[in-house]
């Protein structure tokens, strides 16, 4: 589209530079003038409209008159007998047919139909003959006449190709199948002469015999038959939107009618039809020669489209071509549409802006440790496990592994805790896990060391239930207040919501370090230089932006691979920021350059878009490196959350460390950043950040580390209890050159 309306635009200036004729007056070439101008306008408005939209799609109904022609050798219909030995034969009838149908193109003039009818196709069947005296007690020689009514309805369904050799002139081909909803017979031989009749053995006689009715036995379930076909389109009104088309069609029948009998039908039908274009189809202003161009640039914009799928080399090439859409939509800014990027630039991890950037993304090799938080926290008087904590059924323990949540954040890793632990206790059945209840004493949890027990029983009983841990290994506790819990002022708690919701809790402490330890896993990890990426925009629209959408493309092989996108109504914002650490699904997966483009649609429908642009790629895989024994480095990084409330380490905390320790190489550089939540005020919670990032930092006396205390984060829910346990954290960041 963005390659043709440029096109269609410069056609557009052309109507409006027609001359308008001479006028005897000032007044009236004036007027004249005026009058042109404003066609035209209106012209160019019909062209961008409809240029693209489909010449042949079509829906309506039609109705025919079919003369039915029926072939069949045989001389009775099953179960109707007659003495007529020739009874059966060829017959025609006429009948009639209606339905809907729908047209659509496929390519060029080459479209397909499919119509839905319902067809009457019965015949009637009379043969006279004399009888001879004695039959039926015939006493003398008697005309009779044998009669047999058909009445058969058959729903249609029929496809066909079209081929249009002129706009108006369709020829169609291809075939019905039809089911039968009615297949009735009537029979009987009727005496033709008023005194005569036929005389029965029970002494009844009767101008009639033979009197059959019913469905025709042995009727197909389907049949079929081959059809071709012309209809002519002559429109109702000024756009030809509404069409009437004369047509006539022939059918040819394939199979039987019945199974037991070699009949046919084939029929001849004509009538017209009533069809609608949700399109003109008249378009006077797209003359031949036109309409030819237009299709050069559908092909040129499916060339276009093609070599988007190529290396840079290939877009390289579209450049020129580019330039000039460019130049064709500064003409059409004059219909009030106006699309650019303004520029892309690399943002550096000091901040500063780097132009014509080239994205590398390195691969490390890395680890990470996510911290455990031994805590089950409940709601206010309540001893149900929340909703929060991903259960199991006893049927799903066999296939929970670590792996399935390791890779996942924190607040992932936390709602596993109880599977976390009670998997770790069935891999060391000589661990014992003390469950200490607690309750936020205050409200109507104050010395209610009832609650409390009832909160320890509940997570021993998922703990035995589900992962079967016997209840001896389970050791349940209470008291009020947890151990570490600021103290109540006057029966107040300092921030007393948030601190009642996090004393309202389980404690789980264990004989054995690893039942609470850290879960880790090695990974490959992907770092991004620049980490960001800045893309100014600028959009224009005369009637009003109606939506806008911003995507960056990569090439996989043949395979356009999406990365990031943006996209909004009529407000935007003059600048879009792709930041990769906070969009690690958004990281270039291949060396191939990624692609960008900005498209805006008006109020009008009418669209616009920016040349391709592109952005280089450099892409260093492990496997590289190793290839090119290329100087490398390892990543890891560990959480610590486990502090008291004057900053120092607990327990498995300190164990975590100095397993750390043992893994550390000489040469590596440590990075230490402290973290708190949000919940109070910032300089304490800063100062309680420093506290923690010191202790780290002791406890890795001996290696070379830098210390930063970053303060609030919101990283995980600071609204939720372990969210601000979670943001309460010390980041150890470790890189090691592997040479």
């Amino acid at each position: 589209m963005c390659t043709i309306l440029p096109f269609i635009a410069s056609i557009a200036f052309m109507l409006l530079a027609v001359p308008v004729a001479a006028q005897d007056s000032s007044t009236n070439v004036t007027t004249n003038q005026t009058t042109n101008v404003a066609f035209s306008r209106s012209l160019v408005d019909d062209v961008i409209a409809d240029a693209d939209k489909s010449l042949y799609l079509r829906y309506g109904v039609f109705v025919n008159a079919a003369r039915n022609y029926h072939t069949a050798n045989f001389r009775e219909i099953t179960g109707c007998p007659t003495c007529n030995p020739l009874f059966f034969g060829n017959k025609e009838s006429w009948g009639w047919q209606a339905g809907v149908l729908g047209e659509m193109p496929l390519v060029e003039h080459l479209g397909a139909s499919l119509r839905l009818s319902y067809s009457s196709m019965g015949v009637n069947v009379r043969q006279q003959e004399i009888l001879a005296v004695g039959n039926e007690g015939i006493d003398k020689p008697t005309p009779i006449e044998h009669r047999i009514n058909t009445q058969l309805g058959v729903f249609g369904l029929e496809p066909a190709l079209t081929y249009r050799p002129l706009d108006a002139l369709t020829l169609f081909v291809g075939m019905r199948l039809g089911i039968f909803l009615s297949a009735y017979y009537d029979n009987e031989e009727v005496v033709l002469v008023d005194t005569l009749a036929f005389k029965f053995a029970d002494g009844t006689t009767s101008s009639k015999r033979n009197v059959r009715s019913g469905t025709i036995p042995n009727i197909a379930s389907v049949i079929a038959s081959a059809m071709a076909g012309v209809s002519y389109e002559i429109p109702l009104n000024r756009t030809g939107t509404v069409l009437f088309a004369p047509e006539i069609s022939y059918n040819y029948g394939l199979n039987a009618l019945t199974t037991d009998k070699d009949w046919r039908a084939h029929a001849l039908r004509f009538g017209a039809a009533l069809k609608m274009s949700p399109y003109r189809t008249i378009r006077p202003e797209l003359t031949p020669e036109i309409q030819e161009k237009m299709r050069q640039l559908k092909r040129l914009d499916s060339i276009i489209v093609t070599e988007r799928m190529n290396n840079a080399v290939q877009i390289a090439r579209t450049d020129s071509l580019n330039r000039a859409i460019t130049a064709r939509l500064e003409e059409f800014k004059k219909f009030g549409l106006s699309v650019n990027i303004t520029r892309v630039v690399g943002i550096g991890t000091d901040g500063k802006e780097i132009v014509k950037p080239t994205i590398t993304v390195e691969q490390f090799h890395a680890s990470v440790a996510h911290p455990l938080l031994a805590m089950v926290f409940f709601e206010e008087n309540s001893a149900v496990l929340p909703s929060r904590y991903r259960r199991l059924r006893a049927d799903e323990r066999a296939r929970f592994t670590f792996e399935s949540v390791a890779d996942k954040s924190n607040a992932v890793l936390y709602a596993h805790i109880l599977n976390v632990v009670g998997k770790r206790m069935t891999d060391n059945p000589l661990a014992v896990l003390y469950l200490t209840g607690c309750n936020a004493g205050v409200s109507g949890e104050t010395d209610n060391l009832k609650l409390s027990e009832q909160r320890a029983i509940a997570v021993s009983d998922y703990l035995q239930d589900v992962w079967k841990i016997a209840g001896k290994r389970l050791i349940i506790q209470k008291r009020n207040l947890p151990e570490q819990a600021p103290v109540a002022v006057a029966g107040v708690l300092p921030n007393s919501a948030a601190v009642a919701a996090e004393n309202r809790r389980v404690e789980l402490s264990s004989n054995m370090p690893e039942i609470l330890t850290h879960v880790s896993m090695d990974f490959v990890k992907s770092v991004v230089t620049p980490p960001a990426v800045q893309f100014g925009i600028a959009m224009e629209s005369g009637a009003g932006i109606k939506q806008w959408e911003f995507a960056v493309e990569q090439f996989s092989g043949t395979e356009a691979v999406s990365l990031l996108q943006r996209s909004g109504g009529k407000e935007y914002s003059l600048v879009l920021e792709w930041r990769f650490e906070s969009e690690p699904a958004s990281i270039p997966q291949t060396g191939q350059d990624i692609t960008i483009q900005l498209t805006m649609t008006d109020v009008n429908n009418r669209n616009a878009d920016t040349p391709i642009l592109s952005i280089p790629v450099k892409q260093l895989s492990v496997e590289q490196k190793e290839l090119n024994n290329a100087a490398d480095k390892r990543l890891d990084m560990m959480d610590i959350i486990g502090f008291d409330a004057a900053g120092n380490l607990d327990e498995t905390s300190l164990f975590i460390i100095n397993r750390l320790r043992q893994t550390l190489k000489p040469k590596a550089n440590l990075t230490i950043l402290g973290y708190t939540d949000q919940s109070g005020d910032a300089a304490n919670d800063k100062a309680s950040a420093e506290r923690r990032t010191q202790s780290v930092a002791k406890a890795l006396q001996g290696f070379t580390a830098k210390v930063v205390t970053v303060g609030g984060t919101n990283m995980s829910d600071n609204s939720l209890a372990e969210g601000r346990f979670y943001n309460r954290f010390v980041r150890i960041q470790v890189e090691t050159p592997v040479r």
